[in-house]
């Protein structure tokens, strides 16, 4: 492609940049999401400047006109809610709101639903409102189908994340689709269903449209369970309806493992399996008559006629946001046709990125968006590169296939490689040689008689039956295969999770062979020595973070109503990870939210996981680092649960071959780098409570002290000011998340600690922190920090001074001063473990 490149081409890419960049930048200065579009802008402005050359300047104005474009529509998204919005009810006392469901589904055992609310009644008032909430019931007995007009009575609440480095970014999710307030239900009691018909038109049109389609879903759905078991229900329920959240647990780390979950997605392939029956058929019938044939052009009415089934099709699919990316690339090209002008694939993809940008201007930080887009481009660009000459024998042919479906598989996993890094800590090296194995059954054998099915099931329902069966036949063989190659040692890695300038530098590698052609001499050299040069900062930068560091590092992770803390002990002397969280419901916190972080910190491997007492809120998260980390210790008090989650713990210190510990009173757990862990808990039977029989850590470096109490009570605090009696600590954990049965005055007097971190859930259900405890430590002046307000709350120090900070939360850090008078000296017992 020397030669001449046509003007639109040169525009549509920078302009497209442009608008994303601009859009994701001042989207509530978000940094994550302005370093995306960033990078965003800058891949696409490269590819659109070397394909330029001549046109430079071109490029850069369209550049500029689409960061304007962004920016001023990203500026309107981001105005104030109106006062009438339903967001301006936040609040502790209850709240009455009516309004029509628009979208439901199954998380697990709960269900979701999007309620777009009319009415609301409260004590301070009552009146119409608009606006969006996040409805949660944790125990349905019925599915509210979208169209349903419903009244609630509960709380709302506004999003929040947990305040993690490196978790998943759940406010701004439900800001894309217009929730800014949610409510939680444990049942139905605070359900009624409502018969009257919205006030405005544009809540009826949504109503009737939303509640057809949502009786289509629901009897699709039934009928797929009537055909399938899991896994194959759950898939099938995913790639013929949308319903991504039904695919088990099992089935979605498999296909993630092998590099297989985009099948499990409504994507192009099944768009063009719709398309491609409706422009079929509608030629078929149009040929049938000679006038038609002579008098129209056949080929572009049977491609108009296209547009509305898989705009159907796409919609009875969730319109997720790869149905939507296929659903306009489609219309971008049979505008083309109708046009009877020359288009390809980039320019369709780059429209498509440009209609969701100015819809969502900042889906450019979409998980979905990000790797759609990256595995189309990279499709694209490899169906383009040059061939070799067409293949002469039956063999060859099917050899040259076979090449080809690698060569597209390596692409799109070179692609995303970077992505899924980032937001998974996961690449998967098994997945062209899975996609090549799998993707047939996966792919046409499911799907084809899968959507076959659908618009047979009201006419044809035996018919539509068998043919479900035969998807669910192919679907089920195909996810077997799957898991086996997902259990080949090696079948993918799991990685530390890369800044946005490591995947940035990613990109530009890849990028680098695609346009060495166009380079000359002296800019290869450049790309060369820039690409080394960032590389060796990078690497620099981790190796003193990682081995070199002389600061210990602490940081209390906010795990909802439980404890976890990660310790990084100075001069790479080691990661301890204290307490894992827990939640009832399936919530792993342990993946969910400390793994990410543990990544985040190119963390790969713990040297302990440490567990204060047998509790779900202080084991839940630990079995999945025990699985995924490989500790090399286990410390606890000796005490165990006979519980499943606790078991599975078991299980996986034992796979990991992790030596077991139990720590008792005055030993040493650890010392390295020049910071010294001791065990000072105290000593109760083992019949007595959990909570007072909790492992006590004693975290020293030179002045710095920090004291993890678990949930001991005040006996046990008692106990333990008996037998050691200078357990003064700079930092203190707060005991039992704050509740007034621990913190005891004689206690905290005796540690006079200069910061408190008390570690509990947002509008926890125990009332925790207890104010007395708060009033006790205003009283001692300490400065308290809490996870359920700051997030995770950072604690780093020299061993002279102590900064702390919360990283994901609004509040300024604190630097303190420390002397030796004000922490504790260092134990000294006469028993150790090294």
């Amino acid at each position: 492609m020397g030669d001449r490149v046509p003007v639109g081409s040169l525009v549509l890419l920078p302009l497209t940049a442009g608008v994303l960049a601009g859009g994701g930048l001042v989207t509530d200065g978000h940094v994550a999401t302005s370093v995306a579009a960033l990078v965003t802008a800058l891949v696409l402005a490269a590819a659109g400047c070397v394909a330029a050359d001549r046109h430079t300047r071109l490029v850069l104005l369209a550049l500029v006109c689409g960061g304007a474009i962004g920016a001023a529509r990203a500026w309107v998204a981001c105005a104030p809610l109106p006062r009438d919005h339903i967001a301006w009810q936040v609040g502790p006392t209850p709240i009455a709101i009516e309004g029509t469901v628009v979208a439901s589904a199954h998380v697990g055992t709960a269900l979701r639903l999007r309620l777009h609310v009319e009415r609301y009644r409260s004590a301070s008032g009552r009146g119409p409102t608009r606006g969006a909430v996040g409805l949660t019931i944790a125990h349905p007995t019925r599915d509210w189908l979208p169209g349903t007009q419903l009244r609630a009575v509960g709380r709302l609440h506004r999003p929040r994340d947990f305040g993690n480095p490196g978790e998943y970014d759940t406010r701004r999710t439900l800001a894309r689709q217009g929730i800014y307030a949610t409510m939680f239900l444990w049942d139905e009691r605070g359900l009624t269903t409502l018969d009257t018909l919205p006030r405005d038109l544009a809540s009826r049109l949504r109503m009737r449209l939303a509640a057809p389609l949502a009786r289509v879903r629901s009897a699709l759905g039934a009928s797929i369970d009537a055909s399938a078991d899991e896994p194959a229900r759950g898939f099938l329920r995913a790639v013929l309806i949308g319903e991504g959240r039904a695919l088990t647990d099992d089935a979605r780390r498999a296909l993630a493992r092998t590099g297989l979950s985009h099948v499990a997605c409504v994507a192009g392939f099944h768009l063009a399996v719709v398309t491609a029956a409706a422009v079929l058929g509608v030629r078929w019938l149009l040929l049938r008559s000679e006038h038609v044939t002579l008098s129209w052009n056949v080929a572009k009415i049977a491609a108009l006629a296209g547009v509305p089934m898989v705009a159907v099709y796409a919609a009875l699919a969730g319109g997720s946001i790869s149905a939507s990316r296929s659903h306009l690339m489609y219309v971008a090209l049979l505008t083309a046709v109708l046009a009877d002008r020359r288009t390809d694939g980039i320019r369709s993809l780059a429209a498509a990125a440009l209609v969701l940008a100015l819809a969502v201007p900042d889906v450019v930080a979409d998980i979905s968006f990000e790797l759609s887009f990256a595995s189309v481009a990279a499709l694209i660009l490899t169906a383009t590169a040059p061939r070799t000459r067409p293949a002469s024998t039956r063999w060859q042919r099917v050899a040259a296939i076979a090449i080809a479906s690698l060569r597209v598989s390596c692409a799109a996993g070179a692609a995303t490689a970077p992505l899924t890094a980032w937001h998974f800590q996961q690449v998967s090296f098994i997945g062209p040689l899975a996609n090549l194995l799998t993707l047939p059954l996966l792919g046409p054998a499911t799907l084809l008689p899968g959507l076959a099915a659908l618009p047979l099931l009201p006419v044809a329902p035996l018919v539509a039956g068998l043919l479900l069966r035969a998807a669910a036949l192919a679907a089920t063989t195909g996810l077997a295969l799957a898991a086996a190659l997902a259990a080949v040692p090696g079948a993918a890695l799991e990685t530390p999770m890369p800044t946005l300038l490591e995947v940035a530098a990613g990109y530009a590698v890849l990028a680098l062979p695609i346009a060495w052609r166009r380079l000359g001499p002296r800019r290869r050299a450049v790309a060369v020595a820039v690409l080394a040069a960032l590389t060796a900062a990078d690497a620099a930068y981790w190796t003193w973070e990682r081995c070199l560091d002389p600061r210990l590092r602490v940081t209390f992770l906010s795990v909802g109503q439980g404890d976890a803390a990660v310790v990084e002990l100075p001069h790479g002397g080691g990661t301890v990870v204290i307490d894992g969280g827990g939640m009832p419901g399936g919530f792993d916190t342990g993946e969910r939210l400390i793994a990410p972080f543990l990544r985040s910190r190119k963390i790969m491997r713990l040297d302990a996981l440490a567990l204060s007492h047998p509790q779900l809120d202080h084991y839940g998260g630990l079995a999945y680092l025990a699985e995924h980390f490989a500790p090399r210790e286990f410390w606890s008090n000796g005490r165990t649960a006979d519980v499943p989650g606790f078991a599975r713990l078991t299980h996986a210190l034992d796979a990991a071959g992790t030596r077991r510990v139990v720590l008792r009173r005055g030993m040493c757990a650890r010392e390295r780098g020049g910071a010294r862990i001791d065990a000072v808990h105290p000593v109760v039977p083992d019949d007595e409570d959990l909570n007072d029989g909790s492992l006590v850590l004693h975290v020293a470096y030179g002045a710095a002290s920090v004291l993890f109490t678990g949930d001991v009570e005040r006996p046990g605090e008692l106990e333990m000011l008996a037998a050691t009696p200078e357990v003064g600590s700079a930092v203190l954990k707060v005991a039992h998340h704050g509740s007034a049965t621990s913190t005891a005055p004689p206690f905290l007097d005796a540690v006079a600690p200069r910061l408190a971190v008390i570690s509990d859930g947002a509008d926890n259900r125990f009332g925790f922190p207890a104010p007395v405890v708060l009033q006790r430590l205003r009283e001692a002046g300490v400065d308290v920090w809490r996870t359920d307000e700051d997030g995770a709350v950072r604690v780093v120090s020299d061993g002279v001074r102590l900064v702390v900070s919360a990283p994901c939360g609004t509040r300024p850090s604190r630097v303190l001063g420390l002397t030796r008078a004000a922490a504790s000296a260092r134990f000294e017992f006469p028993t150790s473990l090294w």
